[in-house]
């Protein structure tokens, strides 16, 4: 089974020689590499180029117009059925592609399959804190986990060339939650899990773009979480669902801001009677759902109270990460 191993990389002259070696150094023989330079500036292009070895075809982009374009060209020039994602900051541990190539095998109605993870600084030292990816490998999680944020990391991800067209491959139009929007759409045509192993290491570092710019990383997401839910909660409905919409000022105007959904009533989730609130407002409006926004720690005992008073996780009661 031929596995394409694609990568985007844009002005990643830090990182790359360290990514390119991990990826050369797998165990599975059956790979071809594709890496695609989205219109680097600095020595990206030269360290490229600089790459002997048959298995490695590069593309040089002209311009800069983001990863999820790039890694379309990649896999439309990719000849395997199989593709392995792999960023450009990131480092595989040797057996990766052989352990997940095992999983599937196993599995015939996986579409994607990722891997525990790993987390790193600039130096590649191991860090203490974790994205806490590596306590779930089932389908079920997974989906569940969807509607709180994204779930899984998307260099370690492997997925079938043929779900990802169905699916309608990535939405150039998003330029960081790329990969939530795309799982989104993708687990609702196949199986998705983790290898319950760590197989990949994840580089955590301030000058990343998701860690760069908080608040186009919130609006992507709340867009993908926004369809994702009516798709799997609502989409039998004959009347536009409404909702309760509970965060900050800036996540909740953001959030009515970038989505469609019809928002009933919002809330700031640091009033004391928020919860009360909430269920009065329940009772006296025709309401489908409560939306909470924000980072799990500033609404865990929000959500033990509304779900003590009969709402349910992921059916009327929906709790989604925000940074803002």
């Amino acid at each position: 089974m031929l596995v394409s191993i694609v990568m985007a990389v844009y002005n990643g002259e830090l990182f790359l020689k360290d990514a390119i070696n991990g990826i050369l150094s797998q165990t599975y023989s059956e790979i071809e590499v594709i890496i695609v330079d989205d219109g680097s500036s600095d020595q990206t292009k030269k360290i490229l180029d600089e790459i002997n070895d048959q298995r490695v075809r590069i593309i040089h982009l002209n311009r800069n117009q983001g990863a999820a374009n790039a890694l379309n060209i990649g896999i439309d020039h990719s000849k395997g059925e199989w593709i392995a994602i792999h960023d450009a900051d990131d480092i595989s541990f040797p057996e990766r592609i052989e352990e997940q190539v095992a999983h599937i095998k196993s599995n015939k109605s996986l579409v994607a399959v990722g891997t525990f993870i790993e987390c790193i600084d600039k130096s590649n030292r191991k860090r203490t804190r974790t994205l806490g990816r590596n306590n779930f490998t089932s389908h079920e999680e997974i989906k569940a986990l969807l509607y709180n944020g994204c779930p899984l990391t998307h260099g370690s991800m492997m997925f079938s060339k043929s779900a990802f067209y169905e699916a309608g491959q990535y939405n150039p139009n998003y330029k960081i939650a790329y990969d939530y929007e795309l799982w989104c759409r993708l687990i609702n045509i196949g199986s998705i899990e983790n290898v319950p192993k760590v197989l990949y290491r994840y580089r955590i570092y301030d000058e990343s773009l998701s860690h760069k710019n908080d608040r186009q990383t919130c609006i992507e997401l709340f867009n993908s979480f926004s369809t994702f839910l009516l798709t799997n909660n609502f989409v039998n409905k004959s009347k536009k669902p409404s909702f309760i919409l509970v965060g900050t000022e800036n996540g909740c105007n953001t959030f009515m801001s970038v989505t469609n959904l019809k928002i009933k009533k919002k809330i700031n989730i640091d009033r004391n009677n928020a919860g009360l609130l909430i269920i009065e407002t329940l009772k006296n409006k025709n309401v489908d759902g409560v939306i909470v926004l924000g980072k799990p720690k500033d609404k865990k005992i929000l959500l033990e109270y509304l779900i003590k008073n009969g709402m349910k996780k992921n059916e009327n009661l929906f709790d989604f990460w925000s940074s803002i």
